[in-house]
């Protein structure tokens, strides 16, 4: 038992960002490629379409519950005392919520189908987009497949294995697509290579994880613990809010285009989208990477220890929104412009309401990874709704009113619940025993700091004429 103790408390945070950042940049390169090859070969609208079932996929994707998060949590404790027994029960209790999870995916694709021409009102012509839908919901189950043994990965700080294969996964999966794109122009082949080659990575990983950790080939496994049991389905619950809530908040902006503007919108959009959502990618994955490392930190309850690396965090958190937000907004309708045309360009309006949701999305990444770390969801349950509801409401009624911009303004509103609630009292007091007073002087200090580099950056682009 030491000697899988000892293996299993292995540490390679490094490895961890380092993977997440290179596999990061290379799946952004590929998708920037790719998505360039896309609209070449079967047009705007085939994107747009691509976009609003994709998202609505991502809707089904909340029947995972959040589980995955939950037993990573449940992990900890036991890899860090080395209770083999435990893990082996947690990883068994995984293994059959996935399969439950990809049954009930499966039935609610189903389910849906015949409603989705009240959302996709425009159909694109030559695209049958109730077998788009299945290949793509497909894709989501594939991804369920043989895949919970990569927890143990993730809980062990070996989480750079999984993200090696995934960006090798991606390049081959980019390739192929671009290739068949180019000669073929089949959008339903296109698709069908992202379902083989989720299996194939899936299938490889699960045979990683059993070769590392022997253990989990056991059949001699008991049944979970009751309490452990009953945290998870706690936490579970909890998690299927926050779930539900970060769908309809930064998932429905597609869906809301489409039904109030049109389908070509959510195409013109998309392509933003790409450059903030690269961006944020590469800084949140490579963040989210150290969640194990902060979970075990946890652990050891030092509570000043934990207060000064979350300050570090945060400090790098606010320097690349910054950077970031200054390159987006002095280069972003020029690299609209050069790489896919004048006519994709997006008003100047609509640009600064994605950058005010753009530095709310990537400051809360700080806070989001020690409140994921040290498990809490059930404590905030309620918050989410409030969120989600204000979004909906918002964006509707600001959409009909000033059109695209509307859409993101009422995102950035409901996340002000976060900020305003949830972060303050169940990150900063209750995990560093900070005040209140203490959590809003900074955060408007970041926020004055921020504002005045971006109006300096603003008077600088009409000076240079970008």
């Amino acid at each position: 038992m030491e000697k899988i103790k000892n293996k299993i408390k292995s540490s390679a945070p490094a490895k961890n960002s380092a993977s997440a950042f290179v596999g990061n940049i290379v799946n952004i390169l590929t998708k920037f490629v790719l998505q360039k090859v896309f609209i070449d070969s079967l047009g705007v609208e085939y994107l747009g379409l691509n976009g609003v079932l994709t998202n609505i996929i991502s809707a089904l994707s909340i029947v995972e519950l959040g589980i995955s998060s939950a037993i990573i949590f449940n992990l900890y404790e036991p890899i860090k005392t080395g209770k083999v027994e435990v893990i082996k029960s947690l990883m068994k209790f995984y293994r059959k919520a996935y399969c439950i999870i990809a049954l009930i995916t499966a039935g609610a694709s189903v389910i849906l189908l015949p409603f989705l021409h009240l959302i996709v009102r425009e159909p694109v012509p030559g695209v049958n987009m109730y077998l788009a839908f299945i290949l793509i919901s497909a894709s989501t189950i594939a991804s369920y497949m043989m895949s919970y043994r990569q927890s143990i990965l993730y809980a062990t700080e070996h989480g750079y294995i999984t993200t090696n294969v995934q960006t090798v996964t991606n390049i081959i999966t980019a390739l192929l697509q671009a290739v068949l794109l180019v000669f073929v122009k089949n959008y339903y082949i296109y698709l069908s290579i992202s379902i083989i080659m989720q299996l194939l990575k899936n299938f490889y990983l699960y045979r990683v994880a059993e070769k590392r950790y022997p253990i989990l080939r056991d059949r001699d496994v008991k049944k979970l613990d009751k309490v452990i049991e009953k945290d998870i389905f706690k936490k579970m619950r909890a998690l299927f809010i926050h779930k539900v809530s970060t769908f309809i908040i930064f998932s429905t902006d597609n869906i809301i285009i489409s039904a109030f503007i049109n389908v070509a919108t959510v195409g013109l959009y998309s392509n933003y989208h790409m450059i903030f959502s690269a961006v944020e990618t590469i800084f949140m994955q490579t963040i989210k990477a150290l969640t194990p490392t902060v979970g075990n930190m946890l652990v050891d309850k030092n509570v000043s220890k934990n207060f000064k690396t979350f300050q570090k965090i945060r400090h790098v958190n606010f320097m690349v929104v910054l950077i970031s937000s200054v390159g987006i907004m002095l280069l972003a309708d020029l690299f609209v412009k050069l790489w896919y045309g004048g006519e994709y360009v997006l008003s100047s309006f609509t640009l600064i309401t994605l950058l005010m949701v753009h530095f709310q999305r990537m400051m809360r990444e700080s806070y989001s990874v020690f409140k994921e770390a040290a498990g809490i969801y059930h404590e905030d349950r309620f918050v989410p709704v409030v969120e989600s509801l204000l979004n909906i409401v918002v964006s509707v009624v600001l959409v009909q009113l000033i059109g695209l911009p509307g859409v993101f303004i009422g995102t950035f509103v409901s996340s002000l619940a976060l900020w305003f609630y949830s972060y303050p009292k169940f990150v900063y007091t209750k995990l560093f025993g900070r005040t209140y007073k203490q959590y809003f002087g900074e955060m408007l200090l970041y926020c004055l700091i921020y504002l005045a580099v971006m109006v300096l950056a603003w008077l600088i682009k009409g000076w240079v004429g970008i």
